[in-house]
């Protein structure tokens, strides 16, 4: 017998988010940034990782291999914003899939992110999402 297990409608619902926002065109795809030189595309893709975006800016650096100031005009010519400001994109990006998807707690979650501090986890979240993290979280398990 071959059991077929359907997803319920909040998987469903996570999946197309996911979906969407991979698909999103607000922000380029690095495929995109054809005069963008290989070296920042290949950090863009490390920053997206916890390991790197934990550091904050520094690490986009790091992964760089290029002084801040030097990283910091190229995210601006190329990308129209400043490493702070991906940064902050790559983790609540994060933040919002770990809510979703996982049971870990707001604070394990904000200490993955980088952040030192509940506070400033909820504050950049709220500016995000528009809503708490644990109002998010129950927002999307329909509650």
């Amino acid at each position: 017998d071959f059991a077929c297990r359907t997803p319920d409608k909040l998987q469903m619902e996570g999946f197309l988010l996911d979906l969407a926002r991979l698909l999103e065109t607000s922000q380029p795809a690095l495929g995109d940034l054809i005069d963008c030189p290989e070296w920042l595309q290949s950090a863009l893709l490390m920053a997206q990782s916890p390991g790197v975006f934990f550091q904050g800016p520094s690490g986009l650096y790091r992964a760089a291999g290029r002084c801040p100031e030097h990283v910091a005009r190229l995210c601006r010519r190329y990308l129209q914003t400043t490493p702070t400001k991906l940064i902050e994109r790559y983790r609540m990006t994060h933040a919002e899939r770990e809510l979703r998807l996982t049971q870990r707690s707001v604070t394990e979650i904000a200490l993955s992110c980088g952040y030192s501090t509940t506070a400033q986890f909820h504050r950049a979240f709220k500016r995000y999402y528009t809503r708490t993290p644990l109002r998010y979280r129950s927002w999307m398990r329909g509650g």
